[in-house]
């Protein structure tokens, strides 16, 4: 998520810069530590105008999966070269990009994404914006792979298995670099390669 200096009274203007900052501050303090005036601390827009547009923190933080959602989308979005395989590979690259410890580009802190991620267990409104993000990586995945299939590029396997494997491996990889003092993200990342070698590409 790119950040901005401007100032507009523009509403969708004004909504950008409060994301923004929402980005801002889940980076600083984290989910439990988030309230509506951090937020406005890192903005020019008050704590009433944000409240203008938004109910409360919860109805904020919905408001910013949906930019995390679209972000996802064009983020991890590749230029197809007519190669499954290796367009599969370029977009697993994308994602443990992203797990970076110091990555190249600004993107969600994952500790933000796995404590926002957490509120999905007991939040109904929190699980169908989850499941949206989970459903475009996956999707992406099917894609991919049904375009391998029918190239012959990747063996013929159940496309929905082995998108369901990737994903829940991604997610876990992000779940357990958040909450872990000790974790390898190369090794999983070498042992999903080698699964892929062996299980999937023909």
């Amino acid at each position: 998520m790119t950040q901005s200096e401007s100032c507009d009274d523009d509403p969708q203007t004004t909504q950008e810069q409060i994301l923004q900052a929402t980005y801002r501050a889940l980076h600083r303090y984290g989910y439990a530590g988030l309230t509506i005036q951090r937020i406005a601390d890192f903005t020019d827009v008050s704590k009433s105008s944000i409240y203008y547009h938004h109910e409360d923190k919860d109805e904020l933080l919905l408001a910013f999966l949906e930019r995390v959602l679209r972000d996802v989308q064009a983020g991890f979005e590749i230029e197809p070269e007519h190669d499954p395989v290796a367009d599969l590979e370029r977009f697993l690259e994308r994602i443990f990009a992203s797990i970076d410890p110091e990555p190249a580009t600004e993107a969600l802190p994952i500790g933000a994404y796995v404590e926002i991620r957490s509120q999905a267990v007991s939040n109904a409104a929190y699980r169908e914006r989850v499941t949206d993000i989970d459903d475009a990586l996956e999707s992406q995945f099917r894609s991919l792979l049904q375009q391998g299939v029918e190239q012959g590029v990747v063996k013929d396997v159940d496309v929905g298995q082995v998108s369901e494997y990737l994903l829940t491996t991604i997610v876990g990889t992000l779940e357990r670099y958040a909450t872990t003092d000790e974790f390898a993200v190369e090794v999983v990342r070498a042992e999903l390669e080698r699964y892929l070698e062996h299980r999937v590409i023909a």
